[in-house]
């Protein structure tokens, strides 16, 4: 729980960060009518946003278009949606931690062992974050990398 009355607390970022978890499936609303609505289950207009993060429309559209500006979000002028970009603030935390490296040299053992990809994870609260990911070795397959 963050501890807003602290002098260090610096509430614009803890607003941006909510601007960017507002994008999140656990905040989305019913998926068939997003995607009806936006061509895509991602997007989101500024009153959504706004709504979901808990601010003004002003204050989100300004964190909106500071995103854009810096390639978090892309908009069509009405729905906003976050860009791959945001997968850098993740990876900043990935390659940070030993446990990846180590974990990816045994999930390549398994892997291989098993004709399967393997994933580890771990829990960030009631989170689960992968932090590692080995792909089968196929003539086709799908990654996300």
């Amino acid at each position: 729980m963050p501890m807003k009355n602290r002098k260090d607390f610096v509430a614009s970022l803890a607003r941006g960060i909510e601007i960017i978890r507002a994008f999140t499936s656990e905040q989305a609303e019913d998926q068939s009518t997003a995607r009806a609505r936006a061509g895509s289950a991602d997007a989101l207009t500024l009153s959504q946003v706004a709504e979901r993060a808990g601010v003004a429309r002003a204050v989100a559209r300004r964190f909106l278009l500071t995103l854009a500006d810096l390639g978090y979000v892309a908009s069509d002028g009405k729905y906003f949606r976050l860009t791959a970009r945001v997968l850098d603030l993740g990876y900043a935390y990935l390659s940070s931690m030993p446990f990846s490296n180590v974990a990816t040299e045994f999930l390549q053992e398994v892997a291989e062992q098993t004709r399967e990809s393997c994933s580890a994870s771990v829990l960030d609260g009631p989170d689960i974050v992968y932090v590692a990911r080995v792909a089968a070795q196929r003539i086709l397959s799908i990654s996300l990398s």
